[in-house]
């Protein structure tokens, strides 16, 4: 590192100061675009890790995200979607190609967003440690790249199980911890690929029910797979079955993830919703959860129980003028990736609807 320093500071000195100024300049210059373009290409390098090493691993291709463009494959095309789920700037997503027989990979999947990060870090400290001729800019480029690939590879390695958004170090640890989790992990992929197909929860008995009935609910992999057996008993309109399922996660609820904390404290919202619309714990249940309601606007889950609480807040006085941004922005998901969460959701709010006695 100090012959990097020493070789910077020897190329300074060789400048004369026409050739300082222009070089200063294009610094600058370089400051304002290359900190968001790198940024953005240490996020297409992440994800495209993920990508890589998941199809070397026997996965399948099912989307590939950057902020809230979403790439899919429908009817052997290639579509574009709006998608952004909170807290992360890209998402690729893969399924595997056969879930009833192990072993299942997920190392190289799980780990191919690090690599690829820390490889674009590892070539910028080569090129800085060659004697080379190069510019202040490129040089001040180089140094930013690795700034930003070591800076990547940290905040999606460190292992940190209660923050809102799970990363990819943490999802390995769960994996590598508990065999249960591995088998689960494999079965959400699936579904996740079913969902893109229309098909709703209801439609996935055997895959949620086949795992023990003991398992972990405090590994986070695990938590989401409880979650996908709240949904499939809400498809069913089986209200204290899925209330039961919330339930469980009480003994816990310190010891999960911020997001699963989340997605407990909405559906127990919504389940009050249908179940008990004069219960006091109504508003209650809002209050805990309105910061994350008026947050999100492109989760679909988000915005079905944001919609469900704004119909039972209005109930005494909805018409027509009131119904019609609700029915808008439920018409509004028509090219949301997941058409079976669609669904689901657009299911839910009409039984709302029914409940509240709207038209």
């Amino acid at each position: 590192m100090l012959y990097l320093y020493a070789s910077n500071l020897s190329f300074l000195l060789s400048l004369n100061q026409a050739d300082y100024k222009k070089e200063f300049l294009r610094l600058i210059l370089l400051c304002l675009a290359g900190v968001y373009l790198l940024a953005f290409l240490q996020i297409i390098l992440h994800e495209a890790g993920h990508l890589i090493f998941g199809w070397m691993t026997g996965y399948r291709f099912l989307s590939f995200r950057i902020f809230n463009i979403t790439v899919i494959i429908e009817n052997r095309r290639i579509k574009l979607c709006k998608y952004k789920y909170a807290g992360t700037l890209g998402q690729c997503l893969m399924s595997p190609t056969d879930i009833k027989t192990g072993p299942y990979p997920f190392v190289l999947y799980n780990l191919g967003g690090i690599i690829l990060n820390s490889l674009s870090a590892v070539c910028s400290i080569l090129i800085l440690s060659f004697p080379l001729q190069i510019s202040i800019s490129f040089r001040f480029v180089l140094y930013l790249n690795l700034f930003y690939g070591i800076g990547f590879s940290i905040i999606n390695g460190i292992i940190n199980k209660k923050a809102r958004i799970i990363n990819d170090g943490t999802n390995l640890y769960e994996l590598l911890k508990d065999k249960d989790a591995v088998r689960s992990y494999y079965i959400q992929l699936s579904i996740l690929q079913k969902l893109m197909k229309g098909m709703s929860y209801k439609e996935f008995k055997d895959e949620i029910f086949g795992m023990p009935e003991s398992m972990e609910l405090t590994n986070v992999i695990i938590g989401w797979h409880k979650i996908l057996e709240v949904d499939y008993y809400m498809d069913l309109r089986q209200w204290e079955r899925a209330y039961e399922c919330l339930e469980l996660f009480r003994p816990v609820m310190h010891k999960i993830s911020r997001a699963l904390q989340d997605t407990i404290l909405l559906e127990r919202l919504f389940l009050k919703l249908m179940t008990d619309g004069t219960s006091p714990d109504i508003l209650s249940l809002y209050e805990e959860t309105k910061h994350i309601l008026n947050h999100s606007t492109t989760d679909m889950q988000v915005i079905r129980v944001k919609l469900a609480f704004e119909i039972y807040r209005n109930r005494f006085c909805l018409d027509n003028n009131y119904m019609e941004p609700i029915y808008n922005k439920l018409r509004a998901f028509q090219d949301y990736p997941y058409k079976g969460e669609v669904r689901f959701c657009q299911g839910l709010i009409r039984d709302v609807l029914k409940k509240y006695e709207v038209v």
